[in-house]
C-alpha cells in the first residue's frame, strides 16, 4: 500500500473512536429538528447532550455558636 492510503485508513480508523470525555453523567440534553429544503419528513438533527463530571462543590455547614 501507498503512504498515502496507509494515512487516511489510519485517520479513518482514529475518527472511529470516540473523544475522551471526562464527564461520569448526563445532567441534561437537548434535540432540534430543522426541515431540509421542501421535502417532508427530511430533516437536519442536531443532539447536544450537558456532561459532568460530578465534582460539584459543596455547600459550607452553618457555623453553630456555643
Amino acid at each position: 500500500m501507498r503512504l498515502f492510503t496507509v494515512q487516511f485508513l489510519v485517520s479513518l480508523w482514529l475518527l472511529g473512536f470516540p473523544l475522551v470525555s471526562l464527564a461520569t453523567h448526563q445532567v441534561g440534553g437537548q434535540i432540534e429538528m430543522r426541515a431540509i429544503g421542501d421535502v417532508p419528513g427530511h430533516f437536519h438533527i442536531t443532539v447536544t447532550n450537558y456532561l459532568e463530571d460530578g465534582t460539584r462543590v459543596q455547600p459550607s455547614r452553618q457555623l453553630q455558636a456555643f
